[in-house]
């Protein structure tokens, strides 16, 4: 019903006031007396005040209802529970490793037969995080090293969590999705929603609930069977330390048991940082889970729904999918730290992402990769900056224009947007740059195998498909083909000695369990211009990560101390 003396959008004190007292004018015209002391307009402060109060407390709940306004944490999981959406326990971080053979000098030693590293095979880093080795890896016969793709966690058995019929607490360091339970003997399944079984199913779900722990839940007995109370619950799961177990670069050395390869010893180590450890869910991330898990109901079957299917995996950021009508549809991979999330995560993706697939057709999960934005730029300060606070500005202002926790899959790489971001450092007078180009990922043929290289663009001569053909593994001074559109244009070695191919200047340093016919294929784009990714990759700068050697941008900088 119409409200004549306030309307809808009449929400505060005053405005109240102020409305009650303009309708005053026409219906009690003789009523001229407004002043703070006279009766009415004290029941009137006394209605408004009131009024504003019951508003705030109606827009309140109903900012509530609606999943970008809401503020509560319970809201938001009320909200995600009507979208089939239960949040998330920690997820391991995720790496690899470079396994090295050694003699007993520490020289490099050719294994004279393959050899496996088992699938669980363990280590601890510095801070005594158990990492596990995600699946069997070969190294190979005639090589010395391989990448071994690993994973922090351990695997705990027969974990007694308590009586049913809950709702059971699980530990903080569970590991979202590794849980197996058992009640008085008999096995019971882990599913994602009730709604699909029936009262004599044993079956359970995982749910993040208000206190922002994770619980082990049961059915009602309408869907899902009620356990027997008083059962004791026997679980097997792994443990992680979330977060915390994104573990630096070389600190994965240790073996928990060492393999025994045929010739010589095993040394481990990572060449790069540990990514995709995350704690449990927040408020944040569960909204933006939400829409994904609305879009996609359990099932997958447009091109969107592989996307947001791989996304709703824990440790996938973001994720494209190419299809061309082929035999198989190739889903590439963003994880939480970067374009390169180990094997083990892929291919338990996968395995998330066919479980849901409706399309008969095969699956493959890839590594995005990362593509460095590189270049070389002259710096003039304001006056009286000081070099290093010119280029710590600089640094940070790059690296967050194309961070490799929010850069998306093939997104363009823009000239103007570089020079922006170090012509509005403050500490910035103007800029000239020089040279600007991007070093493509080499996506490999063997995802076993590791190749540390660089390619400096010298020429814009548009986008050229470029191979690279492993054709002598001798160790230590591999040789490989270097092939342009398919012709062979020269080769280079395994020592980091730079050759120049027609628009490229391009080194390899190591090569990592590469043999013969191994191989490479990258883009190369324009230099001295915008360069739009088409290799499903994502672009990244980085100048101070400790896991380079030399910055993506050489930074030329004059301070000033004279002001015009």
């Amino acid at each position: 019903m119409l409200n004549p003396w306030v309307n809808y959008v009449t929400r505060s004190y005053s405005e109240i006031k102020a409305s009650i007292n303009l309708r005053l004018d026409t219906v009690v015209p003789e009523l001229t007396d407004k002043s703070p002391s006279n009766l009415m307009q004290v029941l009137i402060d006394v209605w408004a005040g009131v009024g504003e109060l019951l508003n705030y407390y109606i827009d309140t709940t109903a900012r509530e209802l609606f999943v970008p306004s809401a503020r509560r944490f319970s809201s938001i999981l009320k909200l995600a529970e009507l979208a089939g959406y239960n949040g998330q326990a920690a997820v391991p971080a995720n790496t690899y490793l470079i396994v090295n053979a050694i003699d007993g000098s520490g020289d490099p030693i050719a294994q004279p037969s393959n050899f496996t590293i088992g699938q669980g095979i363990q280590l601890t880093d510095t801070n005594g995080f158990v990492w596990t080795v995600d699946f069997e890896t070969t190294l190979r016969k005639g090589t010395d090293s391989v990448k071994v793709s690993v994973s922090q966690y351990k695997e705990l058995y027969d974990q007694n969590l308590g009586p049913t019929p809950g709702p059971i607490l699980l530990p903080r360091d569970y590991a979202e999705g590794s849980l197996d339970i058992t009640i008085s003997g008999e096995t019971w399944t882990r599913v994602n929603a009730f709604g699909y079984y029936g009262p004599l199913d044993k079956v359970f779900l995982t749910k993040l609930l208000s206190d922002g722990l994770v619980y082990l839940v049961f059915g009602d007995g309408v869907n899902g069977q009620v356990p027997t109370p008083g059962a004791n619950v026997l679980a097997t799961y792994r443990s992680t330390q979330g977060l915390t177990g994104n573990a630096d670069i070389n600190t994965i050395i240790s073996w928990v048991i060492e393999p025994v390869p045929p010739e010589g010893t095993l040394t481990a180590s990572n060449p790069q940082r540990a990514y995709g450890g995350v704690n449990i869910q927040g408020i944040e991330e569960v909204r933006q889970a939400i829409p994904i898990s609305q879009r996609t109901l359990d099932r997958a079957v447009t091109k969107k729904d592989y996307e947001d299917t791989a996304i709703l995996f824990p440790g996938i950021r973001a994720a494209r999918v190419s299809f061309d009508c082929g035999p198989r549809i190739e889903i590439y991979c963003v994880g939480e730290g970067g374009g390169n999330p180990s094997q083990g995560l892929l291919d338990n993706a996968k395995t998330f992402i066919e479980e849901k697939s409706i399309v008969t057709l095969a699956i493959a999960t890839l590594p995005s990769g990362e593509s460095h934005v590189k270049g070389t730029v002259d710096i003039t300060g304001r006056f009286r900056q000081t070099k290093a606070t010119i280029e710590t500005q600089v640094n940070d202002a790059l690296e967050a224009l194309y961070d490799p926790q929010s850069s998306k899959i093939n997104q363009p790489v823009r000239m103007s947007d570089v020079i922006a971001a170090i012509d509005n450092a403050p500490s910035v007078d103007f800029l000239t740059l020089n040279s600007f180009y991007v070093e493509p990922y080499l996506r490999p043929s063997n995802l076993s195998t590791v190749l540390i290289y660089t390619i400096k663009v010298t020429k814009g001569l548009g986008y050229i498909n470029w191979d690279i053909i492993c054709t002598d593994a001798t160790l230590g001074s591999e040789v490989f083909s270097l092939r342009r559109n398919g012709s062979n244009v020269g080769t280079v070695i395994a020592d980091g000695v730079p050759v120049i191919a027609e628009e490229i200047e391009i080194s390899i340093s190591d090569a990592t369990g590469v043999q013969v016919n191994d191989s490479w294929t990258f883009t190369v784009g324009p230099f001295m211009d915008d360069v739009i990714l088409k290799d499903m990759s994502i672009p990244i700068i980085l100048q101070t990560d400790e896991t380079i050697v030399t910055p993506d941008f050489l930074l030329d900088i004059v301070e000033t101390y004279i002001q015009s």
